[in-house]
């Protein structure tokens, strides 16, 4: 008796399947529809790239081959002239040294701003070296980096006082062990 039943069980599951009744989720149903062109994340991502770009603003001697900007070179021009709230001259930095080929290089970066950009000759500056405004000596942020280790915060526990937080040697954190000594199990 119990074969027959879980037989004919087992027939019924078989004749209707595990089907749900779901009606199918189509492309545009989950995400809002997209604009023709670039999609609302690529644009953020343009938009954050050209910031970048913008805010480096050096060219490397990896941007070109030979004396001839290549297409690395030509992008990163590219993204720091569509960079949103530019102003004018654009400052672009020569990042590679003095050698054979800087005056060359100088000359593929003023033909690409000015043939392929559009740009005058005011409307940009190219600068030997490295952008000054994309670095900072170590030395003034480690020294308050110091101080603020070595300074007492307002309201500080005293000197070997638990937060509770797992921070110190006093027990209560997550080094595993309780401060009454005994093990939870």
């Amino acid at each position: 008796m119990k074969t027959k039943i879980l037989l004919c069980g087992a027939a019924i599951l078989l004749a209707t399947g595990c089907q749900r009744s779901m009606s199918p989720v189509g492309v545009g149903d989950v995400f809002p529809k997209e604009e023709k062109g670039a999609g609302n994340i690529d644009r953020f991502a343009a938009a954050q790239a050209a910031c970048g770009a913008r805010t480096d603003g050096m060219l490397f001697g990896y941007d070109f081959y030979g004396d001839k900007l290549n297409s690395l070179g030509r992008e990163k021009l590219d993204l720091i002239l569509c960079a949103p709230g530019r102003d004018y001259p654009v400052m672009v930095y020569l990042a590679f040294p003095a050698d054979d080929h800087a005056a060359a290089r100088k000359q593929a970066v003023t033909n690409h701003l000015m043939h392929e950009c559009a740009l005058r000759p005011a409307q940009f500056q190219l600068v030997n070296g490295y952008n000054p405004d994309c670095s900072s000596p170590a030395g003034p942020n480690i020294d308050a980096l110091n101080a603020l280790n070595q300074a007492p915060a307002a309201g500080a526990a005293p000197a070997g006082a638990s937060s509770g937080y797992g921070a110190g040697s006093s027990g209560g954190g997550s080094s595993g062990g309780s401060s009454s000594g005994g093990s939870m199990h």
